[in-house]
């Protein structure tokens, strides 16, 4: 059979050669659109006002000098920025934050079923009366910050499970049960519903305040319910665990502070005509 001849080295040279010297493709020039007068750049398109942007089709066609924000193609300014930027922040890390809302509601959930059974069921429930409008109030004698640096035991408690604990203090003041309390304070203390949280935990606290026979003002309970949410409940803790006279100390152990009152008998009274001699004072008489 007849065999094929290699390509000599001098065509494959040639054929080198050649294909450097061809001219390369030319590249096209993308003309350049100048933005209109008095119209504003979509990021493809311009139109009169960032309004008329997306033409039905949304945020892809809101971009350039505007921005998408809340359903809508606004001017892009400071303000659309920041709205943007966390509503994406938002978008990426929602799902993570709901999750962690929901593993730290339950652990509170557990603590709060716990420290209902083994806290809450113990108290005397009959210690603090309800007390009328007309009660002779007298000034609190705890101080704002007291639970930070006197009672660490109710600071920790306090900062840590804040809604159960103010539950309890509302449930053993006869103000409302421990449940409805816990889970209005829990839902609320987290939430943007923290101003209505803050003023009903102010009519509840007045009541508490009512009936511990303590001075009560409405303006200053709402603002410390505000701005000092966590020290009014830690001095509320310490004034009704004084009025039930108990101390909750750690893993829920209740703890009596009572003192009873020391039985001492009266002195023997000396007759008027008993007489009184020697260094052991032996005395006589009728």
């Amino acid at each position: 059979p007849r065999r094929l001849s290699a390509t000599p080295t001098s065509a494959l040279a040639a054929l080198a050669a050649a294909a450097a010297l061809a001219p390369a493709p030319l590249a096209v020039a993308q003309p350049v659109v100048q933005q209109p007068p008095g119209m504003v750049n979509c990021g493809g398109h311009f139109m009169n006002r960032c309004e008329d942007c997306p033409q039905d089709n949304g945020e892809l066609w809101c971009h350039g000098d505007c921005e998408w924000v809340l359903h809508a193609c606004r001017d892009k300014n400071l303000l659309t920025e920041a709205a943007a930027y966390g509503i994406r922040s938002s978008r990426e890390e929602g799902i993570w934050t709901g999750v962690s809302w929901m593993v730290s509601g339950s652990i509170m959930f557990c603590f709060a079923i716990a420290y209902k059974r083994q806290v809450v069921d113990k108290l005397d429930k009959d210690t603090i009366k309800v007390k009328g409008d007309d009660y002779n109030a007298s000034p609190r004698q705890r101080g704002l910050f007291d639970c930070l640096w006197a009672h660490t035991i109710a600071m920790l408690y306090n900062m840590f499970c804040n809604p159960v604990v103010a539950a309890k203090n509302f449930d053993a003041g006869q103000v409302i049960s421990f449940w409805p309390a816990c889970i209005i304070l829990c839902i609320g203390m987290y939430s943007p519903l923290y101003p209505c949280t803050a003023l009903i935990r102010t009519v509840w606290a007045g009541r508490l305040k009512r009936n511990l026979g303590y001075e009560s003002n409405f303006c200053w309970d709402c603002f410390l319910s505000l701005f000092c949410w966590h020290c009014e409940v830690g001095r509320e803790t310490l004034e009704v665990d004084e009025a039930l006279q108990v101390e909750i100390a750690f893993f829920n152990q209740v703890k009596s502070t009572y003192v009873p009152p020391l039985n001492v008998s009266p002195l023997a009274s000396t007759p008027e005509s008993a007489f009184c001699t020697g260094p052991r004072r032996s005395c006589t008489g009728n």
